[in-house]
Parts: structure tokens; sequence; C-alpha cells
């Protein structure tokens, strides 16, 4: 469920924002961490991105291959079926 967290953030002249710092912190953002942007026709959610196989959707010993990511599992079962 998504909650107010109290700011009220403008956009500058380049289209980018500023997270204020209690949310970086609360989602322990840094310098470098990447977002997933989600929009409707009223809304825009940034979600901490968290790789996931493209496969099964785990998140645990992902290979990256291609930009796309893999598990272990997942690519074993495609290697035992060749």
């Amino acid at each position: 469920m998504l909650k107010p967290v109290g700011n009220i953030a403008k956009v500058d002249g380049l289209g980018r924002i500023l997270i204020p710092v209690n949310v970086r912190r609360m989602l322990g953002l840094s310098e470098g961490s990447q977002l997933e942007v989600l929009a409707d026709e009223d809304s825009l959610v940034l979600k901490k991105y968290i790789p996931q196989c493209i496969f099964c959707t785990n998140s645990e010993n992902l290979i990256d291959y291609k930009d796309n990511y893999i598990c272990s599992s997942c690519l074993e079962e495609l290697s035992n079926k060749h």
C-alpha cells in the first residue's frame, strides 16, 4: 500500500525530480540505485528495481545474460533440454 511521505517534489526543466532523503533512506537507495518507472493516466510510481528471472521471477542466484536475468535453476533446466 502506498502511503504519503509528506513531501512535494517539483519537476525541473530537464524533467528530473529530487527524491527526498527520508524516502531514499527508507528504501535503501544510494547513488546508482536503479528504479523501475510505472505509470497510468494520473499516477507515477518509482519502484526499487529488483532483478528477476525472466522465466520464473525468482530473484536469487541470477545470471545476467544479454540484459536479461536467468536464475540458476532455469538455466540448468534449459541446459538439460539440449
